[in-house]
């Protein structure tokens, strides 16, 4: 008996370490700025201009470090579902709850997988598979965690407080952050323009202009939309939370009725708690305002009706939760098909922004018609999209702003299938009725109080508090997450400005610890298990509304697919599913191999996936630290090191052909060039439909014609400029250039050709929008008119 509480004691223990992980990585990804692409960590014009002294020097590491946060973040969360495994391994039974859930995500893994192997980027494709397994892993182990409502209750807490410190951070951003931007923006718009390369009347100064004078926030985030998407989930935490806070109170006001009365203008503890937790909620609802994020605003009011609705009329609803759940789906499909009508009817939609994700839209559906089945695979939506992109959607893409097109275009119509099925199955087992949800049980009385070990009727000041170890060590691992996070990520690590680190990573993990210290008072509760079924009633009701609008907000926008609100969203949601009913399956034969595989899994994609990309990243962040020493041999080497660490980034090998083409033009050896030229086709081997690998090589080609009189390599230069345009045909800029290296080929026919579809494609910019920032600039209309007068 004794081994055997032993060993429940070691599962309850590896269950805790698991779900503090979840927690940490949904925290920690709330403040850095993850793109929901792969882009190139460095940046080698900026760098170089560092390192001759034109540009400002930037605070952070000298590469991009978000690549390697979503491997780790990845690897994270599927090693909190191999522990979760491994503590009910321990224990006699496995216990899993909707284990046909399991099945369904492990079949998403396979079929996404192959569309891994039909993908153009490779490295994409591995880092996007790898996240998304990832988050349906933590999706899952949230529903079996949070069987346990002590761990539902610490999630909320956490969210909710988590909220607060990004709504501060978005009020601070306000008032003195972008003004202090707009400010210096103002103080020094020359140099700024100079740093950008754009000159004074250029069409892309009123785009900057717009840009730096912009008012709106983005938390840590970067972009306002994915911020905004974020804090609909925070706030439905915090409204969640405040209710709860609520109930609390006036449990406690019930239970100590029959006292004596109170002190004229006395408050109880539980009270201030609830008013707290209903200014931060509020906090959020104002930091979502300010992201001027319409497609947001819309959902988080939505949340707020749906949450109103459900808990007024949850008895009611509660009775009839399938045919509720049927009307829901019927409504939302024909709201898509109403958007798809007037669309399809007009080629357009009723403003200019969704007009323009109407153009992404039919583009995926042009993706989809070529690749049904296996899609472009994961993350290569780029890519394929140039290709078929119009030219009034000028902008290249990175996501269709719809997840339905985007699950459709990465992973074909059977994947994307699955992937949006499981979806709406997560959205429906969130809202699925349990204990305390939709269930209307009367006030526990002071009796039912005490006998929870919740005694209400002393007042607060007769108990004796103690908080429990488990969630002093949870929080302290959410806070040193959030610390961690942007001092690693962002600052640089060890090589960090130390007031940077004060400031922009310190302050805001105390903050959080400040919240969360708010956030998990209640005014006197003892055991956070001891809330009443209601007040749980009205965290999930929050959560599942909160999980709905959030995917609303995902038919125009793309927060499923970036990393920090998509993790927030599917950590969310299982939690929501874990704490409503279900049956649990148990086994105790298959609970050894089925933990083993997910220990030998994690391991695995660590070394196979994640590995190449750490190698990769570490010689990279070499090669950048050379440039800015102006170490150009050194630069090299580090250069060729990244390319070997990771054969499937054409990335590094793009980088290495600029590195070796660093040199003045006239006295860069031609070997160096010629070098140079090889690892540029090499790249555009590894990621065949990316344009701009062969807009590269082009260009490396044109320099060897011009600079050392080469026939062949100026044929080169007008091949690679062909195939540059063939993937990316709605790039008015592209055929440009390419008609340069036309004429100097002395093919002034087929260069005339280029340039009159360049106008063209400038033409029809600028009919859907006259002051649209990409259209030609008086010095290209300039360099048309002397390509026109060549011969």
């Amino acid at each position: 008996m004794k081994k055997k509480a032993d060993h429940n004691q070691t599962a309850e223990l590896l269950r805790r370490i698991a779900f503090a992980i979840l927690l940490a990585c949904l925290v920690g990804r709330a403040f850095i700025a993850e793109l929901p692409f792969r882009a190139n960590p460095i940046n080698l014009a900026t760098l170089m201009a560092q390192s001759q002294g034109q540009a400002e020097t930037s605070v952070g590491p000298a590469a991009d470090r978000t690549e390697i946060a979503r491997m780790t973040f990845a690897l994270l969360l599927l090693a909190a579902a191999a522990i979760w495994l491994w503590a009910e391994g321990i224990e006699s039974n496995l216990k899993i709850k909707y284990p046909w859930l399991g099945v369904a995500v492990l079949l998403f893994t396979a079929l996404s997988m192959l569309s891994v192997f039909v993908a153009s980027d490779k490295r994409s494709a591995w880092d996007t598979w790898l996240e998304q397994t990832a988050l349906l892993s933590a999706a899952f182990t949230a529903i079996q965690l949070c069987r346990c409502r002590r761990r539902f209750i610490l999630l909320v807490i956490v969210v909710a407080a988590l909220g607060a410190t990004l709504a501060i951070k978005a009020i601070y951003q306000r008032v003195d952050e972008v003004p202090s931007r707009i400010a210096f923006f103002e103080a020094n718009r020359e140099k700024h323009l100079a740093d950008m390369g754009i000159e004074p009347g250029d069409p892309k100064e009123k785009m900057l202009e717009n840009r730096l004078r912009d008012t709106t926030v983005t938390g840590f985030l970067g972009m306002a939309n994915l911020f905004a998407a974020e804090l609909i989930l925070m706030l439905a935490a915090g409204i969640g939370l405040a209710g709860a806070k609520i109930l609390y109170a006036k449990n406690v006001k019930h239970a100590n009725s029959s006292k004596a009365e109170k002190k004229p203008g006395e408050i109880s503890p539980a009270s201030i708690s609830a008013c707290l937790a209903v200014l931060a909620a509020a906090g959020m609802a104002v930091a979502l305002a300010m992201t001027k994020s319409r497609g947001g605003i819309g959902a988080a009011c939505l949340v707020t009706i749906v949450t109103v609705v459900l808990i007024l009329f949850r008895k009611f609803l509660a009775k009839r939760w399938r045919a509720t759940m049927i009307v829901i789906f019927a409504l939302f499909l024909l709201g898509l098909a109403g958007v798809a009508g007037v669309g399809l009817s007009k080629d357009r939609l009723p403003s200019k922004t969704m007009t323009v994700r109407w153009f992404y839209w039919t583009g995926s559906a042009k993706i989809i018609a070529d690749q049904p089945w296996l899609g472009v695979g994961p993350g290569n939506f780029a890519q394929a999209y140039m290709a078929v992109r119009r030219a009034q959607a000028e902008e290249e893409v990175k996501t269709p702003h719809n997840f339905i097109a985007h699950a459709f275009t990465q992973f074909g119509l059977p994947g994307g299938g699955v992937y949006i099925t499981l979806l709406m199955v997560f959205l429906v087992l969130s809202a699925r009725p349990g204990l305390g949800f939709f269930e209307n049980e009367p006030l526990p009385d002071s009796a039912n109080l005490r006998a929870k070990g919740n005694d209400n009727s002393r007042t607060v000041a007769e108990k004796s508090q103690k908080i429990p170890t488990d969630v002093i060590w949870t929080f302290a691992l959410v806070v040193a997450a959030a610390f961690l996070t942007r001092w690693f990520i962002i600052a640089g690590g060890f090589d960090a400005d130390v007031f940077f680190v004060i400031f922009d990573c310190l302050i805001p993990a105390i903050l959080l610890a400040i919240m969360l210290a708010m956030s998990a008072w209640f005014g006197g509760l003892g055991k956070l298990e001891n809330l009443p079924d209601r007040t749980i009633a009205v965290m999930r009701v929050a959560l599942t509304a909160g999980a709905v609008g959030f995917v609303i907000h995902n038919l125009v926008s793309y927060g499923l697919w970036s990393a920090g609100p998509a993790t927030a969203f599917w950590i969310v949601v299982g939690a929501t599913a874990g704490a409503g009913g279900g049956k649990v399956w148990q086994t105790a034969r298959m609970r050894w191999p089925i933990a083993g595989a997910g220990v030998l899994g994690v391991i695995v994609a660590g070394i196979v996936i994640a590995g190449p990309v750490y190698r990769r990243s570490m010689h990279t962040e070499e090669l950048a630290q050379a440039i800015s020493a102006k170490n150009l041999p050194r630069a090299r080497v580090a250069a060729g090191q990244a390319v070997d660490a990771d054969p499937l980034d054409a990335l590094a090998r793009m980088n290495c052909a600029k590195i070796l083409s660093l040199a003045p033009t006239g006295q860069a050896a031609q070997t160096d060039l010629q070098d140079a030229l090889a690892q540029a086709r090499r790249a555009m081997e590894i990621d065949p439909k990316n344009s701009a690998s062969a807009r590269l090589a082009g260009q490396i080609a044109d320099r060897i014609a011009q600079e050392y009189s080469d026939i062949q390599a100026r044929s080169q230069a007008a091949d690679f400029f062909a195939r540059a345009v063939e993937l990316d045909p709605a790039n008015a800029r592209l055929r440009l250039e390419y008609a340069r290296v036309l004429v100097q080929a002395g093919e002034v026919q087929q260069a005339n050709q280029q340039i009159d579809t360049a106008e063209e494609l400038n033409g029809l910019l600028l009919q859907f929008d006259p002051e649209n920032a990409s259209q030609f600039s008086e010095k290209e209309f300039g360099e048309i008119r002397n390509l026109r007068n060549s011969k």
